[in-house]
């Protein structure tokens, strides 16, 4: 635990160099350019050369290992215990921070971090208030739903 009061361990700083090194192999290395590549079309990353089902294995494995680290710092570093059903909406907010981010590795952090105010003011509204905790889905359904419109009005 490095503050008591808020509670904050050290996944978080393990969280921000983790995506901070992501950042950096995407936008500093050619292996992540050819990830980026391959992810943005892979027909033509295939026609240049690139080996595209070595990058969809790769993706898939980094993945699994930033998930699984995520896992180790929830289990270790918060719960202290493995919990069955521990936080099973993960993946939706994962989908959800990854489309407003619109693919922009810097960006994450800071919409990983809005999410979660979300997500704990919704916790708390319905510890005090009786609030609907669904209240903020509806939220971050908006907040999505505007994202991915304004990329629409923005075409035409």
């Amino acid at each position: 635990m490095l503050i008591k009061n808020p509670p904050l361990n050290a996944g978080l700083i393990l969280a921000l160099l983790v995506a901070a090194g992501v950042y950096l192999y995407t936008t500093r290395t050619t292996g992540g350019y050819e990830l980026v590549a391959t992810g943005a079309n892979p027909r033509a990353a295939a026609v240049f050369g690139i080996n595209v089902k070595r990058m969809f294995v790769f993706s898939i494995v980094l993945a699994g290992a930033i998930a699984g680290l995520s896992g180790v710092i929830e289990v270790a570093g918060v719960q202290h215990r493995l919990i069955v059903g521990l936080q099973h909406n993960f993946l939706v907010l994962g989908v959800i921070i990854a489309l407003i981010s619109r693919g922009n590795n810097l960006a994450v952090p800071f919409v990983a971090f809005f999410i979660a105010i979300l997500e704990i003011g919704a916790s708390a509204m319905q510890r005090t208030m009786n609030v609907p905790i669904e209240m903020v889905f509806i939220v971050e359904a908006l907040v999505l739903l505007f994202v991915l419109l304004s990329d629409v009005f923005r075409r035409r």
